[in-house]
């Protein structure tokens, strides 16, 4: 037993060892890849800012360090969000040992170890462009726009101005009328 579990355990470890060393490394905004990159010494000519640590990236640049910069075909396929999981494990301070907790990578390397075979990995999922404006309330061609809130402007107010002006001039009556004089 002890043998199969060998070869999942040190692809696990190799795995554990490549995100440590990615986290552990400095990065630099570069125009041509249009985000967050390892610096490797100097910068180059395509590179800007100082060097920032893995900490202070943005949820989504250490997301997309993690996406981007380790090998995964070097290991067995993931779900569509482990690298979310992954970063927010780090963030939370766990040990290296904890960070593949939660993930389709964990349930995989121990389905394996048991000599089972892991289930397909879970793809991003599919959003319609009606749920999409559900989600952010905006107006589509089988929903009206929603009725603004008293006292509240929404983008298209802002675009065309009239109900902004007419909120403003209810709210200051006697500006209008100095203005009238």
């Amino acid at each position: 037993m002890a043998k199969k579990t060998q070869p999942v355990e040190g692809i696990e470890g190799q795995l554990l060892r490549d995100i440590q060393k990615l986290t552990s490394r400095q990065f630099v905004y570069e125009d041509f890849w249009c985000g967050m990159v390892p610096l490797d010494g100097k910068l180059t000519e395509l590179q800007t800012g100082p060097p920032v640590p893995f900490a202070e990236l943005t949820w989504r640049e250490q997301a997309d360090v993690l996406r981007e910069f380790i090998h995964w075909n070097r290991y067995p396929a993931r779900d569509w969000n482990d690298e979310y999981t992954i970063r927010d494990n780090i963030a939370a301070g766990k040990r290296p040992e904890q960070w593949l907790d939660g993930t389709s990578l964990r349930q995989t390397f121990q389905l394996l170890a048991e000599g089972k075979t892991p289930p397909p990995p879970k793809q991003c999922p599919d959003i319609s462009e009606q749920e999409l404006r559900d989600a952010l309330g905006l107006a589509g061609p089988d929903r009206p726009p929603a009725a603004p809130e008293q006292g509240k402007l929404s983008l298209r107010d802002l675009q065309h101005g009239s109900q902004g002006r007419e909120n403003r001039a209810e709210a200051h009556p006697g500006k209008r009328q100095e203005k009238e004089r």
